[in-house]
C-alpha cells in the first residue's frame, strides 16, 4: 500500500506550546500547515508535470506505451484520457486530483497526494497503480489491434517490429512511477522548517 500521508512530525519545540495553548494557538498552528500544504501540493504538480518528482526521473515507458499514449490500462485494454496522459506524460493528467488536509489535529497530521474525501476511490487506486507499476494481459483483442497499428506505420518505420508480438508475450509490464516517497524525502527538511516560520509568523500577527 502506498503511503499518501504525511505526518508533520519533528515539531517538538511546538507540540509542547501546543498542548497547553489556547484556541488561538492551536488556530495559528493550523493555518501554519495550511500554508505549507499549498505550497508543497504546487511543487508536486509542478515536479510530476516535469517527470521527476523529489529529483527522481520517471522510469521511461516502451515504444508501445509512448506510440499509442498508454492506451493499456491496468484493468482495460483501453481506457480513460487521464490514463493515457498519466502514463504517456509522466502522471500529468493524475495531477487535477492532488490535494492536501489536515486529516487530525491531535497530533497534527497533514496528507498530501491523492488524498481526502474529494478525490474518488478510482483516482486513488490508479495512482495506486502507477506508482507501483502493474501487468497487462495480452488478450487476442489487444494483440491483434497492436498488429494493425503497427502496420500502420509503414515499412521503413524501424519500431513497427515491437507491435508485431511473440507468442510467448502473455504480460506487458509497466515500471512504477513513485511519486510520494521521493519528494516527501525532499521536502520534509523544508517542510518542517516552513510550518516553524509560518507559525511563529502567525503568532506575530502577520499575515502568512
Amino acid at each position: 500500500m502506498v503511503m499518501l500521508k504525511i505526518s508533520v512530525s519533528g515539531l517538538k519545540n511546538l507540540e509542547r506550546t501546543i498542548k497547553t495553548a489556547d484556541k488561538e494557538n492551536k488556530k495559528a498552528l493550523t493555518t501554519a500547515i495550511k500554508v505549507e500544504g499549498y505550497r508543497l501540493r504546487k511543487l508536486m504538480i509542478s515536479e510530476i508535470r516535469s517527470g521527476a518528482p523529489g529529483g527522481r526521473r520517471f522510469a521511461k515507458l516502451s515504444y508501445i506505451r509512448r506510440l499509442t499514449g498508454g492506451r493499456l490500462r491496468p484493468d482495460k485494454p483501453y481506457g480513460l484520457k487521464q490514463t493515457d496522459t498519466a502514463l504517456r506524460g509522466g502522471g500529468a493528467a493524475m495531477t487535477a486530483a492532488i490535494r492536501y488536509n489536515i486529516v487530525k489535529n491531535d497530533p497534527f497530521v497533514m496528507a498530501i497526494g491523492w488524498t481526502g474525501p474529494k478525490v474518488s476511490n478510482s483516482y486513488k487506486k490508479l495512482a495506486d497503480a502507477l506508482q507501483k507499476g502493474f501487468a497487462s494481459p495480452v488478450t487476442d483483442r489487444r494483440r491483434a489491434w497492436l498488429a494493425e497499428t503497427g502496420g500502420a506505420l509503414g515499412p521503413r518505420r524501424k519500431i513497427r517490429k515491437y507491435f508485431f508480438l511473440r507468442k510467448n508475450t502473455t504480460f506487458f509490464k509497466t515500471p512504477g512511477r513513485p511519486v510520494i516517497e521521493p519528494f516527501w524525502r525532499a521536502q520534509q527538511e523544508d517542510a518542517w522548517k516552513n510550518i516553524r516560520n509560518n507559525f511563529r509568523r502567525k503568532m506575530r500577527g502577520e499575515r502568512i
